[in-house]
Protein backbone atom coordinates (compact mmCIF):
# COMPACT_ATOMS: atom_id res chain seq x y z
CA UNK A 1 0.00 0.00 0.00
CA UNK A 2 3.03 2.20 0.61
CA UNK A 3 3.30 2.59 -2.89
CA UNK A 4 -0.17 3.77 -3.40
CA UNK A 5 0.35 6.43 -0.91
CA UNK A 6 0.61 9.60 -1.45
CA UNK A 7 -0.55 11.41 1.76
CA UNK A 8 3.18 12.46 3.17
CA UNK A 9 3.34 14.72 0.07
CA UNK A 10 3.76 18.36 0.88
CA UNK A 11 0.16 20.13 0.91
CA UNK A 12 -1.70 16.70 -0.22
CA UNK A 13 -4.16 15.92 2.77
CA UNK A 14 -7.01 13.49 2.14
CA UNK A 15 -8.71 14.98 -0.79
CA UNK A 16 -5.43 15.58 -2.63
CA UNK A 17 -4.54 11.76 -2.45
CA UNK A 18 -7.75 11.16 -3.48
CA UNK A 19 -7.81 13.62 -6.79
CA UNK A 20 -4.61 11.91 -7.63
CA UNK A 21 -6.30 8.38 -7.52
CA UNK A 22 -9.18 9.37 -9.29
CA UNK A 23 -7.28 10.60 -12.38
CA UNK A 24 -5.57 7.15 -12.70
CA UNK A 25 -2.24 8.07 -10.83
CA UNK A 26 -2.46 4.77 -8.38
CA UNK A 27 1.15 4.33 -7.89
CA UNK A 28 4.57 6.40 -7.33
CA UNK A 29 5.45 5.19 -10.56
CA UNK A 30 2.90 6.74 -12.06
CA UNK A 31 3.31 9.92 -10.67
CA UNK A 32 7.08 9.91 -11.26
CA UNK A 33 6.19 9.62 -15.08
CA UNK A 34 3.39 12.84 -15.03
CA UNK A 35 3.97 15.49 -16.55
CA UNK A 36 0.67 17.33 -16.40
CA UNK A 37 -1.79 16.74 -13.74
CA UNK A 38 -5.78 18.84 -12.82
CA UNK A 39 -5.23 20.78 -9.38
CA UNK A 40 -1.38 20.02 -9.49
CA UNK A 41 1.05 22.95 -10.58
CA UNK A 42 3.85 21.69 -12.44
CA UNK A 43 6.38 23.12 -9.32
CA UNK A 44 4.61 20.78 -7.51
CA UNK A 45 4.69 17.71 -9.68
CA UNK A 46 8.63 17.96 -10.07
CA UNK A 47 8.89 18.63 -6.02
CA UNK A 48 7.06 15.37 -5.60
CA UNK A 49 9.23 13.44 -8.03
CA UNK A 50 12.24 14.61 -6.15
CA UNK A 51 10.26 13.40 -2.82
CA UNK A 52 9.61 10.17 -4.24
CA UNK A 53 13.05 9.46 -5.38
CA UNK A 54 14.17 10.00 -1.77
CA UNK A 55 11.09 7.87 -0.50
CA UNK A 56 12.93 5.00 -2.72
CA UNK A 57 15.99 5.39 -1.08
CA UNK A 58 15.08 5.04 2.23
CA UNK A 59 11.98 2.68 1.43
CA UNK A 60 12.76 0.40 4.60
CA UNK A 61 13.38 3.07 6.98
CA UNK A 62 10.82 2.91 10.16
CA UNK A 63 12.46 6.12 11.57
CA UNK A 64 11.88 7.97 7.72
CA UNK A 65 8.45 6.85 7.77
CA UNK A 66 7.53 7.97 11.18
CA UNK A 67 8.52 11.53 10.13
CA UNK A 68 7.15 11.57 6.80
CA UNK A 69 3.58 10.23 7.51
CA UNK A 70 1.13 11.68 9.31
CA UNK A 71 0.38 10.40 12.41
CA UNK A 72 -3.57 9.53 11.99
CA UNK A 73 -1.76 7.63 8.51
CA UNK A 74 1.11 5.44 10.32
CA UNK A 75 -1.49 2.40 10.50
CA UNK A 76 -0.88 1.78 6.54
CA UNK A 77 2.78 1.01 7.51
CA UNK A 78 1.59 -2.22 9.26
CA UNK A 79 2.20 -4.34 5.95
CA UNK A 80 5.01 -2.96 5.02
CA UNK A 81 7.04 -4.01 8.22
CA UNK A 82 5.36 -7.07 8.06
CA UNK A 83 8.34 -9.20 8.40
CA UNK A 84 10.09 -7.20 11.24
CA UNK A 85 6.95 -6.90 13.05
CA UNK A 86 6.55 -8.36 16.84
CA UNK A 87 3.10 -8.70 19.08
CA UNK A 88 3.32 -7.73 22.47
CA UNK A 89 1.37 -8.37 25.73
CA UNK A 90 2.49 -8.39 29.36
CA UNK A 91 0.65 -9.51 32.63
CA UNK A 92 1.20 -7.80 35.74
CA UNK A 93 0.68 -7.90 39.48
CA UNK A 94 -1.35 -4.88 39.38
CA UNK A 95 -2.19 -1.36 37.59
CA UNK A 96 0.48 0.75 39.30
CA UNK A 97 3.77 1.42 37.64
CA UNK A 98 5.60 2.13 40.68
CA UNK A 99 3.82 -0.67 42.76
CA UNK A 100 3.57 -3.76 40.96
CA UNK A 101 5.51 -5.87 39.28
CA UNK A 102 5.43 -7.58 35.42
CA UNK A 103 5.22 -10.93 35.81
CA UNK A 104 4.83 -12.26 31.81
CA UNK A 105 5.63 -10.57 28.71
CA UNK A 106 4.56 -12.34 25.76
CA UNK A 107 5.84 -12.14 21.96
CA UNK A 108 5.04 -13.33 18.46
CA UNK A 109 6.76 -12.32 16.08
CA UNK A 110 4.12 -14.10 13.45
CA UNK A 111 5.39 -17.64 13.69
CA UNK A 112 6.87 -17.80 17.27
CA UNK A 113 5.18 -17.78 20.70
CA UNK A 114 7.82 -16.63 23.49
CA UNK A 115 7.22 -16.18 27.14
CA UNK A 116 9.82 -14.14 29.24
CA UNK A 117 8.74 -14.72 33.11
CA UNK A 118 9.68 -12.97 36.10
CA UNK A 119 12.64 -14.81 38.13
CA UNK A 120 13.09 -17.09 34.94
CA UNK A 121 14.06 -15.39 31.82
CA UNK A 122 12.33 -11.61 31.79
CA UNK A 123 15.86 -10.31 31.71
CA UNK A 124 15.89 -11.57 28.18
CA UNK A 125 13.41 -8.78 27.15
CA UNK A 126 15.68 -5.71 26.36
CA UNK A 127 17.77 -7.49 24.22
CA UNK A 128 14.85 -9.59 22.25
CA UNK A 129 13.05 -6.07 21.50
CA UNK A 130 15.66 -4.30 19.52
CA UNK A 131 15.44 -6.64 16.69
CA UNK A 132 12.26 -5.55 15.42
CA UNK A 133 11.07 -2.64 13.74
CA UNK A 134 7.58 -2.37 14.47
CA UNK A 135 5.47 -3.35 17.83
CA UNK A 136 1.62 -4.19 17.56
CA UNK A 137 -0.27 -3.77 20.78
CA UNK A 138 -3.48 -3.44 22.55
CA UNK A 139 -3.68 -0.35 25.16
CA UNK A 140 0.13 -0.72 24.83
CA UNK A 141 0.57 3.51 24.56
CA UNK A 142 -0.60 3.07 28.19
CA UNK A 143 0.10 0.11 29.77
CA UNK A 144 2.19 -2.14 28.52
CA UNK A 145 5.14 0.08 26.75
CA UNK A 146 5.12 2.48 29.82
CA UNK A 147 5.31 -0.71 32.23
CA UNK A 148 8.28 -1.71 30.51
CA UNK A 149 10.38 0.85 30.43
CA UNK A 150 10.09 1.62 34.24
CA UNK A 151 11.03 -2.10 34.46
CA UNK A 152 13.94 -1.46 32.08
CA UNK A 153 14.91 2.03 31.95
CA UNK A 154 17.73 1.97 29.26
CA UNK A 155 15.01 -0.67 27.34
CA UNK A 156 15.24 0.47 22.96
CA UNK A 157 11.65 -0.16 21.91
CA UNK A 158 11.26 -1.13 18.25
CA UNK A 159 10.68 2.74 16.38
CA UNK A 160 7.13 2.13 15.24
CA UNK A 161 4.03 1.37 17.51
CA UNK A 162 0.72 0.54 16.59
CA UNK A 163 -1.76 0.41 19.33
CA UNK A 164 -4.86 -1.58 17.94
CA UNK A 165 -7.19 0.17 21.19
CA UNK A 166 -7.11 3.52 19.40
CA UNK A 167 -7.11 2.47 16.09
CA UNK A 168 -10.61 0.36 17.12
CA UNK A 169 -11.86 3.44 18.72
CA UNK A 170 -11.41 5.00 15.55
CA UNK A 171 -13.67 2.32 13.40
CA UNK A 172 -16.06 2.65 16.18
CA UNK A 173 -15.27 -0.35 18.43
CA UNK A 174 -14.88 0.64 22.03
CA UNK A 175 -13.51 -1.88 25.55
CA UNK A 176 -10.94 -4.07 25.83
CA UNK A 177 -8.89 -6.48 23.83
CA UNK A 178 -11.68 -9.27 25.31
CA UNK A 179 -14.51 -6.97 24.09
CA UNK A 180 -13.25 -6.27 21.12
CA UNK A 181 -12.51 -10.16 20.68
CA UNK A 182 -16.23 -11.01 21.19
CA UNK A 183 -17.37 -8.45 19.41
CA UNK A 184 -15.56 -9.59 15.96
CA UNK A 185 -16.34 -13.61 16.48
CA UNK A 186 -12.98 -14.11 18.13
CA UNK A 187 -13.26 -17.38 20.44
CA UNK A 188 -10.89 -18.46 23.09
CA UNK A 189 -9.91 -22.24 24.24
CA UNK A 190 -12.40 -22.85 26.42
CA UNK A 191 -10.01 -23.32 29.78
CA UNK A 192 -9.08 -19.67 29.39
CA UNK A 193 -12.17 -17.78 28.03
CA UNK A 194 -13.41 -16.26 30.83
CA UNK A 195 -10.48 -15.12 32.15
CA UNK A 196 -9.17 -11.51 32.81
CA UNK A 197 -6.74 -9.58 34.06
CA UNK A 198 -7.53 -10.10 37.70
CA UNK A 199 -7.18 -13.59 37.18
CA UNK A 200 -3.83 -13.53 35.69
CA UNK A 201 -2.64 -11.86 38.93
CA UNK A 202 -4.27 -14.68 41.12
CA UNK A 203 -3.02 -17.32 38.82
CA UNK A 204 0.68 -16.00 39.44
CA UNK A 205 0.20 -15.62 42.70
CA UNK A 206 -0.88 -19.13 42.85
CA UNK A 207 2.72 -20.19 40.49
CA UNK A 208 4.66 -18.41 42.98
CA UNK A 209 3.37 -20.96 45.51
CA UNK A 210 4.46 -23.81 42.84
CA UNK A 211 1.11 -24.56 41.71
CA UNK A 212 3.02 -25.42 37.90
CA UNK A 213 -0.80 -25.57 36.26
CA UNK A 214 -1.76 -22.48 37.78
CA UNK A 215 1.48 -20.67 35.44
CA UNK A 216 0.19 -22.95 32.61
CA UNK A 217 -2.71 -21.14 32.25
CA UNK A 218 -1.57 -17.88 32.66
CA UNK A 219 0.76 -18.48 29.98
CA UNK A 220 -2.06 -19.98 28.07
CA UNK A 221 -3.91 -17.05 28.44
CA UNK A 222 -1.22 -14.26 28.12
CA UNK A 223 -0.12 -16.32 24.34
CA UNK A 224 -4.11 -15.96 23.65
CA UNK A 225 -3.54 -12.46 23.84
CA UNK A 226 -0.84 -12.26 22.29
CA UNK A 227 -1.76 -14.48 18.93
CA UNK A 228 -4.78 -12.50 18.89
CA UNK A 229 -3.44 -9.40 18.00
CA UNK A 230 -2.10 -10.72 14.49
CA UNK A 231 -5.72 -10.90 13.56
CA UNK A 232 -6.90 -8.21 15.28
CA UNK A 233 -4.14 -6.05 13.68
CA UNK A 234 -5.47 -7.52 9.82
CA UNK A 235 -9.23 -6.49 10.54
CA UNK A 236 -8.14 -3.13 11.79
CA UNK A 237 -5.63 -2.60 8.80
CA UNK A 238 -8.29 -3.97 6.49
CA UNK A 239 -11.39 -1.72 7.72
CA UNK A 240 -9.29 1.42 7.77
CA UNK A 241 -8.03 0.79 4.41
CA UNK A 242 -12.12 0.30 2.79
CA UNK A 243 -12.43 3.51 4.83
CA UNK A 244 -10.70 5.02 2.15
CA UNK A 245 -12.59 3.62 -0.87
CA UNK A 246 -9.91 3.78 -3.21
CA UNK A 247 -10.57 3.40 -6.94
CA UNK A 248 -9.24 -0.31 -7.36
CA UNK A 249 -10.88 -1.74 -4.53
CA UNK A 250 -8.79 -4.48 -2.59
CA UNK A 251 -5.05 -3.52 -1.41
Amino acid sequence: MLYRSFIHLPRVGEARERALWEQGVLSWAHLLAARRLRGFSPEELSLFRRILLRCLDRFHDPHFWIRCLPRRHLWRLMPHFSGTTVYLDIETTGLSFKESHITVVGLYDGQKYQAFVRGQNLEEVPKILPRYQQIITFGGSRFDLPFLKVCFPEIRLPPLHHDLYYLFRRLGLRGGLKRIEVELGLVRPQEIARLDGLAAVRLWFRARLGDQKALETLLAYNQADVINLVTLAQIAWQRLWDQLDTPWGQP
